[in-house]
């Protein structure tokens, strides 16, 4: 086992940085689309087997896969801490973070079902569902909340697999996924009509499958991750909290705006603001993946480097990660903006009011895709390094605390357009403190 992890440390401190950065950036793609496709490919077959209706019911229910913030979590902070370990030769340590981290995910994951099971009723309520779609909100989630533990373990498990040397594993793991909810997804909307309990059945079923053939990892003759006997030891769970905070925050945060930006869109644009928004946010939240992938691609190499003081190729992996996401931004927007009909036709038949409302949100809500990107990569980046505070005070800052009195105050002057022009200013005055800080106050030491 030590011959395979000096062979990784060596190839991340000394290997080529390019073809190292490219190895893990890919899969990581791969494996982060998983989870944004199979909620696009529910509100594809959703909005065209269910309507408009379920489209809105399919968007209040987002914020429940906000759970899986606390697989990212422990994922992303227990993979760091880890490979800050590899990176120091501390091998006993990596595994009993990696233990660490496979017990605090299923008693989570467990809990949280429970919990959920017991209170669809409230959940429902909590999350803005109105008279029109409580029962298809109810519906999807009453499903989800028993499989809870297929959508959060899957995020812990590529953390460390691909910090493991086996960053490919993910790619197969999104085709397997992929295809299987299409299929399912088919075949309990459509032949067996079974609406949005369907669509939440097939997500499920392609989660399970996907998390066992995970595991598949672990039987591998190059697996260098054992679970070891531990006790309980607060300084691990505490480091592994602290330094997957930011992203847990983060994702936490978009859960709350979805819930708040729900209300707002409802409140001036009815269930067809909704549906519109429901599009939208699909759509972005693939794009959202994507940059984040390039954040999860570097983590392994700045935090190995970084543990073994390797400065220069930590800041170079960072600039490459940076400049990538701001000319994938681009061609993002570029791509969007030149086909709002084909990419609302996906989700909606024929609902004109729909596709109105989208032509007028699509410009300005992705406005904000080059920021977004740039504050992605930074917060990323102080999470491999084990500066995890600044990067949870930014997540939540921006996360939370500005886009929600933007989103409250600028409909107020503006109207519509001040609910689509709040993620472009959250975002831009995000980038500037964090370019502030990053060149005023902090340092690589």
């Amino acid at each position: 086992m030590r011959t395979g992890v000096s062979k990784l440390n060596q190839e991340i401190l000394t290997g080529n940085l390019k073809k190292q950065f490219l190895k893990y950036l890919i899969p990581a793609i791969s494996g982060n689309l998983t989870y944004g496709l199979l909620i696009f490919i529910d509100s594809v077959f959703i909005g065209r087997g269910v309507g408009p209706l379920g489209l809105s019911a399919l968007n209040i229910s987002l914020p429940i896969f906000t759970l899986v913030s606390f697989g990212m979590m422990i994922g992303i902070g227990g993979a760091t801490a880890a490979g800050i370990d590899l990176g120091k030769r501390n091998f006993e340590s990596r595994n009993k973070i990696f233990t660490y981290s496979i017990i605090m995910g299923v008693l989570i994951s467990l809990s949280f079902s429970l919990l959920l099971v017991l209170n669809l009723d409230k959940v429902s309520i909590l999350l803005g569902a109105n008279k029109e779609i409580f029962g298809l909100v109810k519906s999807y989630i009453g499903v989800i909340s028993w499989s809870i533990l297929f959508y959060i373990m899957p995020h812990i498990l590529t953390n460390f697999i691909r910090n493991d040397n086996n960053p490919k594993l993910a790619m197969y793991y999104l085709f397997i996924c992929s295809v299987l909810n299409i299929v399912l997804d088919y075949i309990f909307i459509f032949p067996l009509n079974m609406g949005m309990a369907g669509a939440a059945i097939a997500t499920s079923i392609a989660q399970g499958v996907g998390t066992l053939f995970l595991l598949t990892h672990f039987l591998t003759k190059n697996n260098t991750l054992y679970l070891k006997k531990v006790y309980l030891d607060f300084s691990i769970i505490m480091r592994i909290i602290k330094i997957g905070a930011s992203t847990f925050i983060n994702e936490i945060c978009i859960g709350i705006v979805v819930i708040i930006s729900n209300y707002q869109f409802f409140k001036y644009l009815g269930n067809n603001g909704i549906a519109a928004y429901a599009i939208i946010l699909n759509l972005k939240l693939l794009i959202y993946l994507t940059l984040s992938a390039f954040g999860q691609g570097m983590q392994p190499l700045i935090s190995i480097n970084y543990g073994g003081k390797n400065y220069q190729r930590v800041i170079a992996t960072f600039k490459m990660a940076t400049y990538s996401t701001i000319a994938l931004s681009i061609i993002f927007y570029l791509i969007l903006i030149s086909n709002i009909e084909y990419f609302v036709g996906m989700f909606n038949k024929d609902n004109l009011e729909i596709i109105k409302i989208a032509k007028i949100g699509f410009p300005l809500f992705y406005c904000s895709l080059i920021f977004t990107g740039i504050n992605i990569q930074f917060c990323s980046f102080f999470q491999s390094i084990e500066h995890g505070k600044i990067a949870s005070i930014i997540n939540f800052g921006r996360g939370v605390v500005l886009i929600s009195i933007l989103l409250y105050v600028l409909p107020m002057i503006f109207g519509v357009t001040g609910l689509w022009i709040s993620y472009l200013i959250n975002e831009v005055l995000t980038t500037g403190y964090i370019i502030f800080y990053y060149k005023k106050r902090f340092s690589l030491n």
